[in-house]
């Protein structure tokens, strides 16, 4: 492959999945169809399915970019402190709020959870060190599903709280404390 295109297919996917979130501000995301998506992006249908095969790959493959980027502010520090790990999960997803408001809308937010999911159960968490084995897969559920329930609660209260907030609940709620 040539660097123009991967070039053209970096840019491809980039109207599609603005394409989609234009479409997700005012239509139901089940009623958008690949037709309209492409129509919306300026691409042939052939291109989205070059890079996608459903709208929902759109999203996760837009999610794994977000992953990304959240791992690389992700810091050795924070790894150690729940509390900063928390504040660190709200504040980047408050940067990200239209995101999440759009997965929120359109009934989509579960899939974060479910994508955190497998995030956090990949990563090397220092304060995860404290359970055994048979119990870290219980650890990342509750972890994952109580910041997400939180998340939504956050959305639909319109980001009332700071992320500091939030971030001080979730160590109270949650009883995890630094070691």
């Amino acid at each position: 492959m040539k660097p123009t295109d991967h070039a053209y297919r970096n840019l491809s996917c980039q109207y599609i999945t603005e394409a989609l979130f234009r479409l997700m501000q005012k239509d139901d995301y089940n009623a958008i169809t690949i037709s309209e998506i492409t129509q919306e992006a300026g691409v042939a249908r052939r291109t989205f399915y070059l890079n996608y095969d459903s709208k929902e790959d759109v999203l996760d493959q837009h999610y794994a970019i977000l992953i990304k980027e959240y791992d690389a502010g992700f810091t050795e520090e924070m790894g150690r402190d729940p509390r900063k790990q928390s504040e660190y999960f709200f504040t980047f997803w408050y940067n990200h709020r239209e995101y999440a408001r759009l997965l929120e809308k359109n009934g989509l937010l579960y899939m974060l959870v479910n994508r955190f999911y497998v995030y956090m159960s990949q990563t090397d968490s220092d304060t995860m060190h404290v359970f055994e084995d048979k119990e870290r897969r219980y650890v990342f559920s509750y972890v994952a599903g109580g910041l997400l329930m939180m998340l939504q609660t956050w959305l639909k209260s319109d980001f009332q709280e700071s992320p500091k907030e939030l971030a001080d609940m979730y160590v109270r709620i949650s009883g995890f404390q630094m070691k």
